[in-house]
């Protein structure tokens, strides 16, 4: 293991702008400068510092496009590690009036190609409880129950409660 990349990693998602900035790209949406800012509260040249030192850390890419210079996650890796860290659970150290970014995302979200957060992985286990798929090493694999749940929308309707 190496100390220097966790050092980086930590140093990076220590502050509470950039790791608000990362938790808005977990949706693996790309997003200008401009919109981490608004969505973080702080200036547009606050948050390009920001990137900046995210970017050198290895944890986002940006992709110009026109004008414009859009962020997202760098890998597909740095998702995963971002979302396993979300879900460890530790003691409560926040001040108790402070609020707790991304509680709402640690209930739903969407991450690349997959559902995540708390909801995501009640969806999981319930499809795992069901048989409607099977692990093969880290790998989730549809069984035929769930091809035939997926593919039939009446049985979605009653799954899911939708409709009639």
């Amino acid at each position: 293991m190496q100390s220097s990349r966790i050092t980086t990693f930590a140093s990076a998602l220590a502050d509470p702008t950039r790791a608000s900035a990362m938790a808005a790209l977990l949706s693996g949406t790309a997003h200008t400068s401009g919109e981490l800012a608004r969505t973080c509260g702080v200036a547009p040249s606050t948050m390009s510092g920001h990137l900046n030192k995210l970017i050198d850390a290895g944890l986002v890419m940006v992709e110009p496009s026109g004008r414009h210079r859009h962020y997202r996650i760098a890998s597909r890796e740095v998702a995963d590690l971002l979302e396993r860290m979300d879900s460890i659970e530790l003691p409560e150290t926040d001040p108790p009036n402070r609020p707790r970014p991304g509680q709402g995302l640690s209930y739903a979200r969407s991450c690349y190609d997959h559902l995540a957060g708390q909801l995501g992985v009640e969806m999981h286990n319930v499809f795992l409880d069901r048989e409607w798929v099977v692990v093969d090493g880290q790998v989730p694999e549809l069984t035929a129950a769930g091809e035939q749940l997926l593919t039939g929308r009446k049985n979605l309707k009653m799954v899911f409660g939708i409709g009639g």
